[in-house]
Parts: structure tokens; C-alpha cells; sequence
């Protein structure tokens, strides 16, 4: 909807100019920047002067990054590098919603062009644009299955929407004529409100998007914008004084809503209903100040600097400054030296904790390395092998394994059954005769995903590994919390000042009786697996972080979650502490956390 009434209301003016003979290129960017800027600048300092005073120095540096882009308008092509299983969740990014006024942004930079290209072969000009829009409607259908994040993000799969717009202000009254033998007039902007609708009741974040769906919210805009105006909904409905005044400050209503709720997010998890209310005033309140006394002064005051030519330039240099603040931010680390403890440092997990470059090395033949790590240069003797769980664990099963003389190699299992590459990681460990011992250990939440990894693949990997006479230990997944450990690190004084950072340990902590019943499913496979193959051996990962019926992700003021369920470099190293590989790898029937109503003492 954005893009299309941006295409409209742009291409519309630019098409009145070029027919006028007043167009210049000059003029339009010139333009674009008063339009654009002053809000942006306003909520771009405010949203890093917030980071600095509410943000750990991990979430801050991240921030730096993207303030860095949206400065430069190209969030979107850093969000797709971001994009990936252990990405920070879009909730927690201040400045995520960026990525549209960046691509809106780079489409402008050529669309002016066109458009006065369009205007001097006035007879390719219409066929020229209907062929951009269809070419980039047909990247957007044809990248969407298989690349939903780069369709959803880049500029030539979304430029189709803004040309919808376009096409309105240079074909509306042939549209509009065409439309009116097949509807009535007045029935065209509720039916564009009806397709609106339809969009937000029955479209999720589950499905592919934009792909054919975008089609539906692009249409209904393109009807509600030829619907008639003198028309009874027209006129009772869109043009009521409530939805008025939301147009005037829906730019910087746009620009504000979504960092507050971010930040609200990264500092309570989950907002109450009366919080969210609270936010949803202050956003309107902060975008109607924003227009009033910044947005339209600036664009139509009187003040003389105002109509100089340098104005637009000093926008510009001051979001260049705003963006090597930015740089700044992230070359600093986020400042750790605003906080006085170093709790923060515990979430860490950089790339070299998933694949490491003694790994690589060492690996010769080809394998897919999305995971690799290894204890040292020495003869491999044992392996782990899954997803992210199974990387995490091999900050304290290495140590242990090295203990007893070992050497312990992780790789990546597959998820799919035909088309994973890490098969071929599996094919690496049935080739060498070395390696005696294999943990495997996937995240017990996937047994309810698409990519479920257990059933036929668990089963297939299993019997494998058993028919090549290797052991195999099967690790039952650590225990996963609904409220995010993060919520209990040290943060700036004045996020603690808000009731965040080191709230009560409750937060912390979830009854081992709550914890299995969310495991039920995940609790009757493991059992069935170990019907199927007797000699399958099983390591715990769930109690040894339940004591007396509690489950914690905190001990002794050290964190033991870096997130819901992936455990911190301490927690690994404290599950695996006093490990006996001899004693504590099981059969099924002496597996504590298959026990019911199991209590540690």
C-alpha cells in the first residue's frame, strides 16, 4: 500500500511537470530531501541517543550498523545479510522498518529519469513502464518459493508495487473508463478495502511474501485510489477527518511507531495491553509534533535559508554525519564503559564459536561447513553432529572429551531427506574408522517445524552410524523458556530506572512439570526411538539445569541461556562439568529426564 501510493502520488507529479515543461531533475531531489529528511534525522538521533541510554553494548553496536545504513538508505541489503537461523529477532531492531524507505529511495534514484525518458518518446514512453513493471513483477514471482528474504528486501522484486502506483497516475483515466463497463464506480474503494482486509485477516509471516500475495493489498490500493471521489464511501469513509489527519502525519507516524515498540520489546519481552496503548498515544503524539513543528515549517516556511540550494546539501551532509555516528558505534563495541558489570558479555556467540578456522583446515575433503569446529590438530576420535544445539554443546562436551585423551570434530546434520548437503557430512564420518563415538543432538522445538529433522532422518542417520559399528549417543535436548534470558542482564541506568535489566528471578526459572508438558511430543519420540534401536545410548541435557523441580537459565549471577533455548558458553561448559562419559551415557531406561515427575535432588 505504501509503495503503490508513493508510485502514484510521485509519478503524478512528475508527469504534470514534464507535460508543463517545468521538470528538473535537480528540482525533484531537492524536492525529496525536505520531504524526507527532517523526520528522518529527528527520529535517527533520537533512536541512537535511546540506544545509548537503554541498550547493552551488543544491542548497541548493532544498532551503530543499521543507523549506518539507514542513513545511507540501504538497510534493506543489510538486512538480508543479517537474515539466517541465529538473526536477532525483527522485533528487536529499532530501525528494521527502514528497509521500505530504503528501497523506495533507491527506486527514485532512476524512476525520474524514466519517467523523462518516458516523456520524449511519448510513444514507447506508457509501453516502457508497463514492461519495467511487468519484468519486476515477474522477478518477485519467480524468486519468492525459493528466496523469500532477498525477495522481500530488494528493490528490483518490489519496484512492480511503486509501477502499480506509477501506472494509476499515467493510465487512470483509461483504467477507470475500462473499469466503469464491468463495475459500478462507487463500489471500487470498498472493494479495494475488502482486498486490504482480506490481506491482514488471512496473510502470516508463515507463507512466502511478497510473491502472489503482495497482489492483493497492491490492488486494493489501486482500486481505493480509482474509486470515485464524490461517492458515498469516498466521501462518508476515506475522507472523514480521523482518516485525514492519519495521512498528514503517516510519515512520521511510520517513522516513530516502530522503535518505540522495539525498544519496549528489548527491554520487557512482551509489552502489557496497557503499555502497548501508552506507545500507540506517544507514537501519534510524536508524529502530529513531528509534522507540525518540524516537517511543515521546514518544507513550507518562509524563512529564507530555506529556499537556498544549499539546503538540501546540508540534509545530506548531515545524514552522512549521522551515519559515520553510526560507524562510531560500531567500531566502539556499543561503548561497554556505560555499564559498570559485565553480564552482557555472556550472549555473546560470534561466527568463530560456529565455524572455526582450525576446522577448515584441518577438514580436506569437501563438506559443507555452515558447521565446523574442533578441539585440536589431533586425531579425531569422536564426533557431533546436528543443528545449532549441537553446536552449542561443544563448548563443554569438547573439553571433557579432551580430558580422556580425545579429539572432538562437530558438523552439521541434515534437516531435509534428499536435497541437504550435510548428508555429505555423514558420508565424512562412515569414512573414517577413527571415530568411535557419535553425540548427535538436534533442537527438540523442531520436532513441531517444516524442517523437522526427526522421524525418517534421525532414523536413517541412527541406523547408519549403527550398522558402521560406531556408538551413538543420542542427546536429550536441554530444557527451552518461554521469557528470554536476556531480560536479566545489567543494563544502563536509566533502562534500570524503567524496571529493566536485573529484574526478579522469577523470570528466570520455569517448574520442570511446566518444562516436560511442553515437551510431550518431543518426550514419546525419544522413547520410540529407543524401541527402535537398543544399542542407541543417551546423554541428559535436561536435568542437570533442574534442581528440586526448578529449571533456571541463571546460576551463581552467570547466565546459562544466550537465548530461549541456546545455552551460553558457561552453561555448555557447566552441563558437561563433572561428566563421566563412562557413566552418565545411558541406556533409555536409566535416563533421568524420561522419568515422570522427576525431581534432581
Amino acid at each position: 500500500m505504501f509503495f503503490v501510493i508513493s508510485g502514484f502520488l510521485i509519478t503524478g507529479i512528475v508527469n504534470r511537470e514534464c507535460h508543463a515543461q517545468g521538470f528538473t531533475i535537480s528540482r525533484f531531489y531537492s524536492r525529496r530531501i525536505k520531504r524526507i529528511f527532517p523526520a528522518l534525522l529527528l527520529v535517527l538521533i533520537t533512536t541512537w541517543l535511546a540506544g545509548y541510554a537503554l541498550m547493552t553494548p551488543s544491542e548497541f553496536r548493532e544498532l551503530g550498523k543499521s543507523l549506518i545504513r539507514s542513513a545511507y538508505f540501504s538497510n534493506n541489503f543489510l538486512l538480508i545479510s543479517q537474515a539466517g537461523y541465529f538473526d536477532t529477532h525483527a522485533d528487536l531492531k529499532p530501525l528494521l522498518h527502514l528497509w521500505s524507505l530504503a528501497v523506495e529511495e533507491q527506486f527514485y534514484i532512476a524512476w525520474p529519469w524514466l519517467i523523462l525518458l518516458a516523456s520524449r518518446i511519448s510513444q514507447y514512453g506508457k509501453p516502457l513502464l508497463l514492461t519495467l513493471g511487468a519484468i519486476s513483477l515477474a522477478c518477485n514471482l519467480a524468486l519468492t518459493p525459493t528466496q523469500p528474504v532477498e525477495s522481500f528486501f530488494l528493490p528490483h522484486t518490489r519496484a512492480w508495487e511503486l509501477i502499480a502506483g506509477a501506472i494509476l497516475a499515467t493510465h487512470a483515466h483509461t483504467l477507470h473508463r475500462s473499469l466503469l463497463q464491468i463495475v459500478n464506480p462507487a463500489l471500487l474503494a470498498p472493494c479495494g478495502i475488502l482486498l486490504i482486509s482480506l490481506s491482514y485477516l488471512f496473510f502470516s509471516g508463515d507463507a512466502p511474501y511478497p510473491g502472489w500475495r503482495a497482489m492483493v493489498p497492491v490492488v486494493g490500493a489501486m482500486l481505493v485510489i480509482l474509486g470515485e471521489n464524490k461517492g458515498t464511501f469516498s466521501q462518508r469513509i476515506l475522507s472523514a477527518r480521523l482518516p485525514v489527519t492519519i495521512g498528514l502525519i503517516s510519515y512520521p507516524l511510520y517513522l516513530w511507531h516502530w522503535p518505540l515498540f522495539s525498544f519496549a520489546r528489548i527491554l520487557f519481552d512482551h509489552p502489557t495491553i496497557a503499555m502497548i496503548w501508552i506507545l500507540l498515544i506517544l507514537s501519534i503524539i510524536a508524529a502530529w509534533i513531528t509534522y507540525r513543528y518540524i516537517e511543515t515549517p521546514l518544507r513550507h516556511g518562509a524563512w529564507k535559508p530555506l529556499k537556498s540550494p544549499f539546503f538540501p546539501i546540508g540534509g545530506l551532509l548531515l545524514l552522512v554525519t549521522i551515519g559515520a555516528l553510526g560507524d562510531w558505534t560500531r567500531a566502539n563495541k556499543g561503548w561497554p564503559g556505560r555499564l559498570t558489570g559485565n553480564s552482557w558479555q555472556d550472549l555473546q556467540w560470534t561466527k568463530e564459536l560456529i565455524a572455526d578456522e582450525a576446522c577448515k583446515k584441518h577438514m580436506q575433503e569437501q563438506i559443507y561447513i555452515g558447521y565446523c569446529r574442533i578441539s585440536n590438530d589431533g586425531p579425531i576420535t569422536h564426533a557431533l553432529f546436528g543443528d545449532s544445539h549441537a553446536n552449542h554443546f561443544f563448548d563443554g562436551l569438547s573439553p571433557a572429551i579432551e580430558q580422556r585423551g580425545g579429539n572432538l570434530l562437530q558438523l552439521g546434520g541434515p534437516f531435509v531427506r534428499t536435497t541437504d548437503t550435510n548428508w555429505n557430512n555423514l558420508d565424512f564420518l562412515l569414512k573414517h574408522s577413527e571415530i568411535k563415538m557419535v553425540f548427535i543432538a538436534y533442537h527438540q522445538g523442531r520436532i513441531k517445524e517444516v524442517d523437522n529433522p526427526f522421524e525418517e532422518i534421525m532414523e536413517r542417520i541412527v541406523s547408519t552410524l549403527t550398522r558402521a559399528g560406531k556408538t551413538v549417543v543420542f542427546i536429550v535436548d536441554n530444557p527451552e523458556f518461554d521469557t528470554d534470558p536476556r531480560l536479566n542482564i545489567q543494563r544502563p541506568p536509566i533502562a534500570e530506572w524503567l524496571g529493566a535489566g536485573e529484574n526478579a528471578e522469577i523470570k528466570t526459572t520455569e517448574t520442570l512439570d511446566y518444562i516436560q508438558r511442553k515437551r510431550t511430543a518431543y518426550r514419546s519420540y525419544v522413547e520410540q526411538l529407543s524401541q527402535r534401536y537398543p544399542t542407541l545410548r543417551f546423554f541428559d541435557a535436561l536435568t542437570p539445569f533442574c534442581e528440586q523441580g526448578i529449571c533456571v537459565t541463571r546460576k551463581d549471577q552467570k547466565l546459562l541461556y544466550r537465548d530461549r533455548h541456546h545455552l551460553t558458553q558457561h552453561g555448555a561448559r557447566l552441563l558437561f562439568l563433572k561428566t563421566d562419559l563412562d557413566t552418565d551415557i545411558v541406556k533409555f531406561t536409566d535416563l533421568e529426564s524420561m522419568r515422570p515427575n522427576k525431581v534432581t535432588q
